[in-house]
């Protein structure tokens, strides 16, 4: 079975996004990235990625965001199923974020992790672009 997904990148006047989404966890689909895409469209203000829980990243996502060189890094936690839910019942560990982001996703970035800060809201004119939390 083949990765086929399209990874969308999100181009405003002054702004890109690059939606990884849960390709951010498949070595097939960043790989795929890595050899076809020239850096340039790679280059993103924000990325956005889907953390699965209990699975760390592919090395491929750090060359990813090393090419990217965002400024923010917005992480959304994955589905969790009834039996990961039963297992972390108990625990400090949200199963939603059960995936501590590793050194594969650490960086210059700025990382928001949308467990914890709720709401992120993009704004952009074409002079200017702000990020917020809520």
């Amino acid at each position: 079975m083949h990765n086929r997904s399209l990874e969308p990148a999100l181009v405003a006047p002054g702004l890109s996004i690059l939606l990884l989404g849960v390709a951010a966890q498949s070595r097939y689909a960043l790989t795929g990235l890595l050899d076809t895409l020239a850096v340039n469209y790679l280059q993103a203000q924000i990325v956005q990625i889907v953390d699965a829980p209990g699975k760390a990243f592919p090395a491929e996502l750090g060359e990813i965001l090393q090419q990217a060189q965002p400024q923010f890094l917005v992480a959304t936690p994955g589905a969790v199923s009834t039996k990961q839910r039963k297992a972390s019942a108990g625990t400090n560990t949200s199963p939603a974020g059960s995936t501590p982001l590793s050194s594969t996703t650490r960086g210059t970035w700025q990382t928001i992790e949308t467990a914890q800060a709720g709401t992120v809201e993009i704004t952009s004119t074409p002079t200017n672009w702000n990020i917020t939390s809520t």
